[in-house]
């Protein structure tokens, strides 16, 4: 009974790891150093800021679409994405 959901959920953060999200928040600082901000920590931190407020939105739109359905669409995205 637990197998095939823990599969699933260690495939799925697995693959997430391919997005490549992670390597962009490591060197944010960097990108933004090199676009020229006079504070690149800030920078940083206002986009993390950003991106806690707009994960705390879709909280209620992904559980108004369903978990399921969106989980699947986005992992053929990411896959179609990689295979490219």
């Amino acid at each position: 009974q637990v197998r095939r959901p823990l599969s699933m959920a260690i495939i799925l953060m697995a693959l997430q790891q391919y997005c490549g999200i992670n390597g962009v928040w490591y060197y944010s600082t960097e990108f933004f150093t090199q676009a020229g901000l006079p504070n690149p920590l800030a920078g940083s931190l206002l986009s993390s800021v950003i991106f806690m407020f707009a994960t705390l939105a879709s909280v209620p739109l992904i559980e108004k679409a369903g978990r399921r359905r969106l989980l699947l669409r986005g992992q053929i995205g990411a896959a179609t994405s990689l295979a490219l």
